[in-house]
């Protein structure tokens, strides 16, 4: 039988299967600092509170773990399975999280600050209280996700590096149109947008590398716009609540 090797405290540790990965942490207690566990098998497996810093879990399958308190500061989760593990008050700072699947994780109180969640499923996640400021949400999944008593400022960040561009309603297409108006003038967009109608193709003037792209694909929507509809109408917490209800994300007592 081909022997599994892995790293844990300095040791190299070989077992026979892969499924007696999670008896020999236990045997370590929960100082795994660093600890070379790409691909394992810890489905289910108590690592509550365990020191876990920098550790490389990258394609492990966590599913159902137990990772209440645990220290993954800098771990490396690449693409590993954490599907409906508690990490409650776990902390997340600077780990990389890219192309994670979190589906129904509980992240109550975690902290994710500076974290890569780029393309992140974090479907159904409980983040209440999670602390995600700097963390990378580039094309994560949040539908579902329950983003109660988040910082309002870094919610709707997060939520602009999020939207799907092609499923943005036009309403809030010419909303988001508005606002960024107001920083480039409404004279310029209305420019922008008769040039582009008459084929003379120019960039639009508010140059955002996150909205550029689709507003110079609906730029027909900035032309045949009213003078009133080129005033932004959601402000703050108006337009957080409706970018959550655009993208099914629960809003509940923000």
């Amino acid at each position: 039988m081909e022997k599994t090797i892995k790293r844990i405290n300095g040791e190299i540790i070989f077992c026979e299967d892969e499924n007696n990965i999670c008896k020999i942490i236990s045997n370590y207690g929960a100082n795994l600092y660093g600890a070379d566990l790409y691909g394992a098998d810890l489905r289910g497996a108590n690592l509550r509170g365990a020191n876990l810093y920098g550790a490389d879990l990258s394609g492990a399958n966590l599913y159902g773990a137990d990772l209440y308190g645990a220290d993954l500061r800098g771990a490396n989760l690449y693409g590993a399975d954490l599907r409906g593990a508690d990490l409650r008050g776990a902390n997340l700072r600077g780990a990389d999280l890219y192309g994670a699947d979190l589906r129904g994780a509980d992240l109550y109180g975690a902290n994710l600050s500076g974290a890569n969640l780029r393309g992140a499923d974090l479907r159904g996640a409980d983040l209440y209280g999670a602390n995600l400021r700097g963390a990378n949400l580039s094309g994560a999944n949040l539908r579902g996700a329950d983003l109660k008593d988040l910082l309002i400022q870094n919610s709707i960040l997060s939520l602009l590096q999020l939207i799907d561009w092609n499923k943005l309603p036009d309403n809030l297409t010419l909303e988001l149109m508005a606002h960024d108006a107001e920083s480039c003038g409404i004279e310029a967009m209305n420019k922008w947008a008769k040039n582009n109608v008459e084929k003379r193709i120019n960039e639009c003037p508010f140059n955002n590398r996150i909205r550029d792209y689709q507003f110079q694909e609906n730029y027909n929507l900035w032309y045949n716009s009213t003078t009133d509809q080129k005033i932004p109408k959601l402000r703050g917490m108006a337009l957080l609540l409706e970018l959550c209800k655009t993208y099914g994300i629960k809003t509940e007592n923000i």
